[in-house]
């Protein structure tokens, strides 16, 4: 066949272009783009000459639940008791980083804790003279210019990890 001239890198690569490109729309499972790139797959499968396996040909089925933000619905106020409520922009002000299909409230205490940074090896302690424990930490993303050094620091993983390993109910 003439597919068989074409060196197999350029095969490859032709392939991997199309699976990465836009026209997949990320190929997120359960969506039409999943569907499109699992047929194309199969039929590249199929012309390699390959059996299929799965339980329904090339395919298997598997349970999916799927979480989606709601973004009109997202709110979160910041207030002080007794005094004035100040309502926060979803992205502009603050991101959700995992979330409940079932939606929720939460409510507690806020502390700020400037970037959020821990690193014992630079000296660095953000939550030092705070109480996290109860209470939602409001952190700067990133780190301070100039502070390279702070990269491992400076990730929301990291900055996460802190706020739990203090009591923190979310950052």
């Amino acid at each position: 066949p003439a597919e068989a001239s074409v060196p197999v890198a350029r095969r490859v690569d032709a392939h991997l272009e199309f699976l990465a490109s836009d026209d997949l729309g990320g190929r997120e499972t359960g969506t039409v783009y999943s569907l499109v790139t699992a047929q194309y797959v199969a039929s590249v499968f199929r012309s390699a000459g390959l059996q299929p396996a799965g339980e329904q040909g090339w395919f298997q089925e598997y349970p999916l639940q799927a979480h989606r933000l709601e973004v009109e619905r997202a709110q979160l106020s910041v207030g002080r008791e007794g005094g004035e409520t100040v309502a926060l922009r979803l992205f502009d002000d603050y991101v959700l980083r995992g979330f409940s299909a079932d939606g929720f409230t939460l409510e507690g205490g806020v502390v700020f804790a400037g970037y959020g940074l821990v690193s014992a090896e630079h000296g660095v302690d953000d939550f030092a003279g705070l109480d996290a424990k109860g209470c939602f930490v409001i952190v700067l993303e990133g780190r301070p210019k100039g502070h390279d050094e702070l990269r491992a620091a400076s990730n929301w993983r990291a900055k996460r990890k802190e706020v739990r390993e203090r009591g923190g109910l979310g950052m």
